[in-house]
């Protein structure tokens, strides 16, 4: 009789959707305590805004590391729960190609892009305007997925909360289990999962580490690729020693490894305010253009919105500032895939 209840509830365990092979006691501090604390996270996180610098090194193989294309970059994150700006301003121009100064702002009415293409430029120019919820949507989807671990570095995966991460039907949780770190009691969790946007369906293997003793915030996490050796993906978040909040960062760090070449970039943070930013801080007038729908000397009726120059794409010129990008680890470990078949 044992012997068959033991076996009937390995079999639920396994066939639990979303979840097989992970130890009892740590699934259920995970799902429980685990996803409790997340959700106030995210709600505490919402209302936060914060500045730092990021620098960013290239080592490729048999050479030391240089000093990427991006060096020396201010970022400026300003979150409301319905709101969000997000800007880098540049100290160095390496390439003609580079903007000085960017900025995505999201609004509920609009969303908008404004550059200086040049460091001594003095007004902003606007290069993007999105009025409709649907255009909106897709700004903060990509700002999200392209720069997830400055935006909202607390998360695993940009675009997707963490105490939902493990209730999508793209990942399986294969093992949680706890660990001893500096004496510390940490908890790891081992899952694979496959991108929905990813048309070859490429499977990736994520490993991430939470310390429950600080409101279970995410150490690090690591990607890589199963069976191929020289490609993962590796973020390291750290926090102020002396206080036990989750939201307490100083650095962030993301290891990005290829066959060719190594970069790491690095996100120290400066100062974090927990005051809400104003409304009018996500809008135009912010920026020194005139608001959508505010009166003019000679009409009656409010000004059309401004009409902004052929968009070049809103990630222009800035596209390697991005720390963490599934799709491009995901492209780069099926090439190799692919090489090595045809070797």
């Amino acid at each position: 009789m044992w012997l068959v209840t033991r076996c009937v509830a390995m079999a639920l365990l396994l066939t639990s959707p979303g979840w097989s092979w992970a130890d009892d006691a740590t699934l259920t501090r995970l799902k429980v305590e685990g996803r409790s604390a997340w959700r106030a996270l995210e709600e505490s996180a919402a209302t936060r805004s914060w500045a730092g610098r990021v620098t960013d090194e290239v080592q490729k193989t048999g050479e030391a590391k240089q000093p990427a294309r991006h060096h020396g970059v201010e970022v400026v994150v300003r979150r409301r729960p319905d709101r969000l700006a997000f800007e880098t301003h540049r100290q160095e121009l390496p390439d003609k190609q580079s903007v000085a100064h960017f900025a995505l702002v999201i609004n509920p009415a609009y969303s908008f892009v404004v550059t200086k293409p040049q460091l001594t430029t003095k007004n902003w120019a606007l290069s993007n305007l999105a009025v409709s919820a649907a255009e909106t949507e897709r700004s903060r989807q990509g700002v999200e997925m392209e720069h997830g671990w400055l935006i909202a570095p607390h998360r695993f995966y940009a675009g997707v909360r963490m105490d939902e991460w493990f209730d999508q039907p793209f990942v399986t949780l294969l093992q949680a289990d706890a660990v001893r770190e500096d004496g510390r009691e940490l908890v790891r969790a081992t899952f694979d999962f496959t991108l929905p946007a990813d048309p070859n369906r490429t499977a990736l293997r994520g490993e991430a580490v939470y310390d429950p003793g600080r409101g279970w915030a995410m150490l690090r996490r690591v990607i890589r690729r199963p069976g191929v050796s020289g490609v993962s993906d590796e973020a390291k978040i750290q926090y102020a020693g002396t206080d036990p909040s989750p939201l307490a960062w100083e650095r962030v760090s993301v290891n990005s490894k290829l066959p060719s070449r190594e970069l790491i970039k690095t996100f120290t943070i400066k100062s974090i305010s927990q005051e809400p930013s104003p409304d009018e801080s996500y809008t135009l007038p912010a920026y020194g253009l005139p608001e959508i729908g505010a009166p003019g000397d000679d009409q009656a009726g409010g000004q059309p919105p401004p009409t902004p120059p052929p968009s070049r794409g809103w990630g222009w010129g800035w596209l390697g500032l991005a720390a963490f990008s599934v799709v491009g680890l995901c492209l780069a470990a099926t090439a190799v895939y692919r090489k090595r078949r045809t070797a």
